[in-house]
């Protein structure tokens, strides 16, 4: 994946790299994309309240409770169309239609939703999901995202 204009890591300082986590359709965790599973996102721990960041800029699509993902922002990145959702905040700092380019915080890492401990779910889509049902729109796995935010953000 080449330099992408705009992209920038979660978290102003991780506590560790991403690692690509998955679950498949039985519960168990995996390494590798997995397009069958139930859980087709990155959960990345870091600690309650640590301020979230979009990894590419775009327009929020989304921001409010979303059931099983509890507070959580959806954004449309202005580089492909994608659209990122973000999950599990404790606190929005952002609202419907408002352009974040990553130079300020999108909302603070919580427990909210479904849930074992803090961290942020990221899932993205090919396309807005709209008002279609989570099955009908292909998904993009997000870790080669996320690794090279991180990378390009390590010092």
């Amino acid at each position: 994946m080449a330099e992408i204009k705009g992209l920038r890591y979660l978290f102003d300082q991780p506590t560790a790299k991403p690692k690509p986590t998955f679950l498949r359709r039985d519960g168990k965790k995996r390494t590798t994309w997995n397009p069958e599973g139930i859980h087709l996102a990155n959960d990345l721990p870091e600690a309650l309240l640590t301020q979230i960041f979009p990894v590419l800029p775009g327009r929020v699509s989304f921001a409010g409770d979303f059931g099983d993902l509890g507070l959580a922002v959806a954004i449309v990145d202005r580089v492909y169309g994608y659209e990122w959702w973000y999950g599990h905040f404790e606190r929005i700092s952002t609202a419907v239609g408002r352009k974040p380019t990553g130079l300020k915080p999108i909302g603070r890492v919580g427990m909210t939703g479904n849930t074992s401990g803090p961290h942020t779910c990221v899932s993205v889509y090919a396309e807005p999901l709209a008002d279609r049902a989570w099955g009908t729109v292909p998904r993009i796995d997000p870790y080669p995202f996320l690794e090279l935010a991180w990378r390009s953000s390590a010092r």
